[in-house]
């Protein structure tokens, strides 16, 4: 394997799946019980897909405006060249287009849920440089978990339980509350990412809410954020929507959060919460009803 392929294979961002495999799996176990097993399939394949492309396509973008990749809970110093990203863009998209293109013939709402996201992730992939990553913290989870699932979720179902109407929504309550509360994790690790790069942002004339806010207004929306995901994922339990180990693990994470925002240590508090969010995920993805 040549430089430039192990480089692009190491700059894809592969710790993002965690924000669509365990989220597109209880979409696709919605599809699967409405009968669409093919669109169930495809719909992981090609979220999972569109999401690696379009963070390497703004990873490209970035470093050709000579900034480093931005918004991730690690720091990329390996990225500072364009030619290692080049070859993940064209390779995944291949891996993006192809089953995207399947879905959309198979179930276009399915499609046109991952073509909402394409669309979402190139618009912020090439937006102004200096305003890109203003409101990333909401921006990414929106486009990435929560649009998808609203475009998916609001259609009639194709098929239906005796006795139901097969107009009623493809996704219960418990669906949407575990993709809104992925998104709330997704935003405080870029926020925790922002806060980390806030002096780079400064010196490179990157507007942020780290940058605009300072890093007291910005720590102080962070640990707003924190308690959130900490009273997401309890109220979902008490609701009946999945079971207490998705509350015990938001909690665990958050005091582990807590402990690096103490010491205004924002590298280590990026990483924690990534870290905190693989057992999250995989609660969410287990027991949400």
């Amino acid at each position: 394997m040549n430089h430039s392929i192990r480089g692009g294979v190491g700059s894809i961002r592969w710790g993002a799946l965690l924000f669509s495999v365990p989220y597109t799996l209880l979409w696709a176990r919605a599809l699967v019980n409405d009968g669409r097993d093919a669109s169930a399939i495809l719909l992981v394949v090609a979220h999972g897909a569109a999401l690696l492309w379009g963070l390497a396509w703004s990873d490209k973008v970035d470093v050709s405006r000579s900034i480093s990749p931005r918004a991730g809970a690690l720091q990329r110093w390996t990225l500072l060249g364009a030619d290692p990203i080049a070859p993940a863009v064209a390779i995944l998209g291949f891996f993006a287009i192809t089953p995207a293109l399947a879905l959309l013939a198979v179930d276009w709402r399915a499609g046109a849920a991952v073509g909402a996201m394409l669309v979402g992730l190139a618009l912020f992939a090439t937006s102004r440089r200096s305003r890109k990553f203003s409101m990333a913290e909401a921006l990414l989870p929106l486009i990435i978990l929560v649009a998808p699932a609203l475009v998916l979720g609001e259609g009639p179902r194709w098929s239906a339980p005796e006795g139901e109407s097969p107009a009623s929504e493809l996704f219960g309550a418990a669906v949407y509350g575990a993709t809104f509360l992925g998104a709330v994790a997704l935003g405080l690790i870029v926020l925790f990412a922002a806060l980390r790069d806030r002096v780079r942002d400064l010196a490179d004339g990157l507007a942020t809410t780290a940058t605009r806010a300072g890093e007291r207004g910005a720590s102080f929306v962070a640990a707003l954020w924190l308690s959130a995901v900490v009273a997401l994922a309890s109220m979902g339990c008490g609701w009946g929507w999945w079971s207490w180990a998705v509350p015990a693990a938001a909690g665990l994470g958050a005091a582990w959060c807590a402990g690096a925002m103490a010491r205004a240590d924002w590298r280590a508090a990026a990483i924690r919460a990534a870290m905190s969010h693989a057992p999250l995920a995989a609660a969410l993805a287990l027991t949400a009803a």
